[in-house]
């Protein structure tokens, strides 16, 4: 997103700011407190707020608030969820973890009622009636998936941009040991789908849509369900050989019923790719020191002047430049 920002503020991380964080499919909080100070001139994003808010001339207590005290005056207030009822908040803050009121008795739905119009698990839905959606569950078949005939046809792999096991966004893609774990994109097929195109295990691959496209090593797996191919949703574009990560090929339509975006409802197609064009697209994109940095990032442990770089490109690919 920083390719199309007119102003990149320089975010914090966990390590330098207060934070209180829930957990995936538990009911445990844990308390972020700060390691070190803000490195130069970093910012987190409720100082952000602050500092914009008493720019344009705000003075709502909502803006005066430390972080220290949004945690404990707004998201450890039991009223207004009852899951953090009865957590104090020093005691929190010196534990670094708290266990959520999961026996609150706002919780007891079996004995009280469950949060419905009529206090009743519904299989028969009337408010949904009013939403115009079927009050029935129901198989409704995935847009843009494998039941997606039409689309199929032009694009037949459905693609599952899952998470990287060693990166968290793209918070830690510049540590040299986890970019040794897992150093550049892959696209995972099978043996099938990667025979149809005469792509073999490690040759660079363009996956593309009406939407956009990206470039990947292939992985070819047995086993893996013909029909649909795999890579990684995190790598950053800069990380990534034509400069674009997979979600260059997502959709922006948001899920009809939660309202969530639908990364994997993504049909493309795989080919092998052609690296002259693809070394001219980088070089369309950074220019000459983009194209520099980027190869000195792709192969660490070489060591070349930016002219001798420039001179082999230019030898291996004629007209690149």
């Amino acid at each position: 997103s920083c390719l199309y920002a007119d102003i990149v503020l320089p975010a914090d991380t966990q390590l330098e700011r207060t934070d209180m964080h829930g957990s995936y499919g538990f009911f445990h909080y844990a308390m972020n407190t700060p390691v070190i100070e803000p490195l130069g001139e970093s910012y987190s994003n409720s100082r952000m707020f602050r500092s914009l808010a008493e720019y344009m001339g705000y003075d709502d207590d909502a803006f005066k608030q430390t972080d220290e005290e949004i945690i404990r005056d707004n998201l450890l207030d039991g009223e207004k969820n009852c899951l953090v009822d009865g957590i104090d908040y020093e005691t929190f803050k010196q534990r670094g973890w708290a266990l959520g009121n999961t026996s609150h008795p706002e919780r007891q739905w079996v004995k009280n009622g469950w949060p419905t119009h009529n206090g009743k698990i519904l299989f028969w839905s009337e408010p949904l009636i009013e939403l115009g959606i079927d009050p029935m569950p129901c198989y409704v078949p995935e847009k843009e998936g494998q039941e997606d005939h039409a689309l199929r046809e032009k694009y037949p792999l459905q693609v599952f941009s899952n998470a990287s096991h060693y990166f968290i966004g793209d918070s830690f893609q510049s540590v040299e040991r986890l970019q040794a774990m897992q150093s550049r994109p892959t696209l995972e097929l099978s043996p099938a789908e990667a025979a149809k195109r005469g792509i073999a295990d490690g040759d660079l691959c363009r996956v593309f849509n009406d939407r956009g496209e990206s470039y990947a090593w292939a992985v070819i797996i047995d086993g893996l369900l013909d029909g649909m191919c795999g890579t990684q949703k995190q790598f950053k574009g800069s990380n990534t050989p034509s400069g674009l990560n997979i979600n260059a090929l997502v959709s922006e339509e948001l899920s009809d019923f939660g309202f969530a975006p639908i990364f994997y409802s993504t049909l493309a197609e795989v080919e092998l790719a052609d690296e002259t064009e693809l070394q001219r697209q980088l070089l369309d994109t950074w220019g000459e020191a983009g194209y520099i940095a980027r190869w000195r990032q792709m192969n660490p442990g070489l060591s070349a002047s930016d002219e001798q770089i420039l001179a082999a490109a230019q030898q291996a690919h004629s007209n690149l430049f």
